[in-house]
This record gives structure tokens, C-alpha cells and sequence, in this order.
């Protein structure tokens, strides 16, 4: 074992004990405890990231099942962690491919059709459901990664992943089984680079149960 594979077994044992100590906090709202139930409900969303560590499991260890379980923690208490989470993994791994020519010419066609900025893309972040790109807009941006990679999206299923053009609220009522799916097999900008790189549409990894 190197001293950064020691390093990380460590701070994964920290988080483990963590979520031990702090157990008896989950499921609790009090405005006494707030802090300790906030840090239970943390701690227990990485609880099978540290054991991968712990055990020498890393290909257990998921990226977006993490952000995931972060952002429902997020949502419960009204904190953005996973706003932190995802700007620490951007400084470290930008997106999975080192082919810089690729990443500069799909930055462009982020930046031409849908308005982000390099520095507003992160790879864990979800298209439709954290920038809000859906109907048209997200149309669009497909066909425009085609047009420029050749990329093949004919295994693409659009109203599975994204809202079609006018889609209301009474449409998701009586489509609950596909808003389910969008959910817990969300689009990220990771995604569609690894999509680009690969030059096929695949279908994104479940990040919660559909």
C-alpha cells in the first residue's frame, strides 16, 4: 500500500466510524440536534464509498451514486453540499477523456446551444434536472453533437431521459414509470462526453431506483 492509497483508507475509516457514532441521528429533525442529524444523514450517504475503500473494492466506489445520496441529503436539509462536492471532483478529474481537441469542441457546442460556460460544467451535474436543458433545448444539443462527432444516438430513447417540448405536470401524473426513469437514470455532462468519445449513445448508469 503507497501513502496515498494509506492516506485515503484513513479518512474512508473517518467517515465509516462517522456514520457509526452518529446512527442514532437519522430520521431525526430537531432544531437541538440539527447539526449532528445533518452530519448523520452525510456520513451514512458515503457509508458505501468508505466501505469500497475500506475493503479495497474501488470499482464499488461510485461517483454518482455518491453525488446522488449527497444531493438527497441536500434536499432534506436545505444544504448544498453537493454544489461543494462537485466543484472538489472538477478540480481534480475534469471529465474522463484526455483528448483536449474533443473537450474544447463540445465546451463550444455547450457554450453555442444551451448558454453554459466551461467553468459551469461539471461531469457529475444532470442536464435536464440542474440545468434545466429538456425539450427543445436539449433536442438541439444532440443534434448539433451529432452534426460535429458523427456520434451515433439511434439507440436513444429522447422522452426517457428528457421532457418533451410542452410537457406539463398532468403529463408526468400519468407518466409517473418515465419520470421515475429520468430520475434514476439522469443525463450528466459526464455522460455525454463519454458518449462523444465513444461514438455511440449508451445508456447512463441507475443512480437511484427507478
Amino acid at each position: 500500500m503507497d501513502k496515498k492509497d494509506a492516506q485515503t483508507k484513513i479518512l474512508a475509516q473517518a467517515v465509516y466510524e462517522l456514520r457509526l457514532l452518529l446512527s442514532h441521528h437519522l430520521g431525526k429533525i430537531d432544531k437541538e440536534t440539527l447539526c449532528e442529524a445533518v452530519s448523520a444523514h452525510l456520513s451514512y450517504a458515503l457509508h458505501n464509498e468508505a466501505l469500497a475503500i475500506i475493503e479495497s473494492r474501488p470499482g464499488d466506489f461510485s461517483i454518482e451514486k455518491a453525488i446522488e445520496n449527497i444531493r438527497k441529503v441536500d434536499e432534506r436539509f436545505g444544504e448544498q453540499f453537493t454544489e461543494r462536492f462537485q466543484k472538489l471532483i472538477n478540480s481534480y478529474i475534469k471529465f474522463s477523456t484526455t483528448n483536449t481537441t474533443l473537450i474544447q469542441e463540445l465546451e463550444a457546442i455547450f457554450l453555442e446551444k444551451v448558454f453554459l460556460k466551461p467553468s459551469e460544467l461539471f461531469p457529475e451535474a444532470r442536464l435536464e434536472q440542474d440545468y434545466g436543458i429538456t425539450g427543445d433545448d436539449a433536442w438541439e444539443l444532440f443534434e448539433a453533437i451529432h452534426e460535429k462527432f458523427g456520434t451515433d444516438f439511434s439507440g436513444f430513447e429522447f422522452d426517457q431521459y428528457f421532457c418533451e417540448e410542452g410537457e406539463g405536470f398532468f403529463s408526468l401524473l400519468t407518466n409517473r414509470a418515465r419520470d421515475k426513469h429520468r430520475k434514476a437514470f439522469p443525463v450528466t455532462i459526464g455522460h455525454i462526453f463519454k458518449v462523444v468519445e465513444s461514438g455511440k449513445w449508451f445508456k447512463p448508469p441507475q443512480v437511484r431506483k427507478a
